[in-house]
């Protein structure tokens, strides 16, 4: 079974509006547009469905130690902190410019791929049992020492 092919374009164009269009509402259309052009098997996996979790964790820099023929053993240090992150599965995602895509139940999740960090965009397009869009929330982040722990928060409403 061959699925049909996905117009990445329109759908990072319409992504675009709906996220950058106004600070406090969005367009139904947009979102009814989203809902026709992304596939229904872009879904996140079983655990994401049911409790969205995430975790992100920096730790200081590090070291890399080893030989190297005719120096001797070396030692190259790494100023630069390392993120681990721990989410759960996001396959099945489709991938339109700067952003990713899924549905999650009766909601569509859109991340912002082309930015890390607390700066990115994780965004959720929420669909009542209708089928109409209800709302836009967001990811917020809060910062508990190494850890940083997001939780969405009402965003945008449809007009």
């Amino acid at each position: 079974m061959t699925s049909a092919p996905v117009d990445r374009l329109l759908i990072a164009a319409i992504v675009d509006r709906l996220i950058f269009g106004s600070d406090t509402t969005f367009q139904v259309a947009d979102a009814m547009a989203l809902t026709r052009l992304l596939p229904r098997d872009a879904r996140t996996g079983f655990l994401g469905r049911f409790f969205g979790l995430g975790l992100e964790a920096s730790f200081p820099g590090g070291s890399t130690r080893g030989h190297a023929a005719g120096v001797g053993n070396v030692e190259i240090r790494d100023d630069k902190p390392r993120t681990v992150k721990f989410a759960t599965d996001a396959s099945g995602a489709i991938r339109a410019g700067q952003w990713k895509l899924r549905w999650a139940g009766r909601h569509v999740e859109i991340d912002q791929v082309t930015d890390v960090g607390p700066d990115a965009r994780s965004v959720r397009l929420m669909f009542d049992r209708g089928g109409a869009p209800m709302q836009m929330v967001r990811m917020v982040h809060r910062q508990f020492g190494p850890f940083m722990i997001g939780a969405y928060q009402a965003w945008k409403v449809p007009c």
